[in-house]
């Protein structure tokens, strides 16, 4: 931990505290030695906690968003933890270090994965992370790409599908869990107006994307933006996730990735 602290030091990175932001940060799979790019080590998860816990302040969803909303003043800079997919490592590995630091945090599934196995969270693993306090978004129902039509399938077929993606998720994991489902996150963070529109329909309160910037009262809640932390995220990098803005304006950062 001392080597992290030093090296924020070393990096003479400074924030600029007129302008407090929320940075949500993205994880898919914690696992003891990763396999994938998008997958984090254990034991680098537990370093970054630990940096987070004496660093900043970290929310709830819920609270971002109203501070997004501006419902109330954020103060100071502050931080959120989600998890995409529902892997089971996030129950069995991170949630520990989680509960540990006593963080919230938010997952988003995709609905067809409790079917697919032993890798995958159970009902049961998202009512425990519930009793817990964290939060349950949809990340769709088959984690297809929303974004572009199908080859051949026409305007018509293509809203179906995006209404039973949105909203066949959302009452899924409402029935079974029997709690709001509020919030999604698109897959691969792609979307269109279209997407969009149809997701506020579906009755989403706030959208989350990959685009890699910092979040401000006043954004847009159908389009925030999150950064992706993987196993090529090194302590520096993680740093300068929370020490570099990378928006100028509410305006910056129109690109979707």
């Amino acid at each position: 931990m001392l080597k992290i602290l030093l090296a924020a030091l070393f990096l003479g990175l400074t924030l600029n505290a007129s302008d407090p932001w929320i940075n949500i940060i993205l994880y898919h799979r914690v696992l003891p030695k990763p396999e994938a790019a998008y997958d984090v080590a254990v034991e680098d998860f537990e370093k970054q906690m630990e940096y987070l816990k004496e660093s900043y302040d970290v929310i709830s969803m819920s609270d971002a968003v109203d501070y997004i909303r501006q419902v109330k003043p954020l103060v100071n800079n502050a931080v959120v933890i989600t998890f995409d997919d529902g892997d089971v490592s996030i129950y069995n590995n991170a949630f520990p270090i989680l509960k540990k630091y006593r963080f919230p945090f938010a997952v988003f599934i995709y609905t067809n994965i409790v079917k697919e196995g032993p890798h995958a969270m159970k009902w049961t693993h998202m009512k425990n992370l519930l009793d817990y306090g964290a939060e349950i978004g949809s990340h769709s129902v088959s984690h297809g790409y929303l974004h572009k039509r199908l080859k051949e399938e026409s305007e018509e077929q293509y809203l179906a599908r995006l209404r039973h993606e949105l909203v066949d998720s959302k009452n899924l994991l409402e029935s079974s869990l029997g709690v709001p489902v509020r919030y999604f996150a698109y897959p691969y963070g792609r979307y269109n107006e279209t997407v969009k529109e149809e997701a506020c329909k579906a009755g989403y309160e706030a959208i989350l994307t990959v685009r890699g910037y910092e979040n401000f009262p006043g954004d847009d809640l159908m389009r925030l933006n999150r950064r992706v932390v993987q196993r090529s995220t090194t302590p520096d990098s993680f740093i300068k996730t929370f020490t570099v803005q990378q928006r100028k304006s509410l305006k910056d950062g129109d690109k979707d990735f």
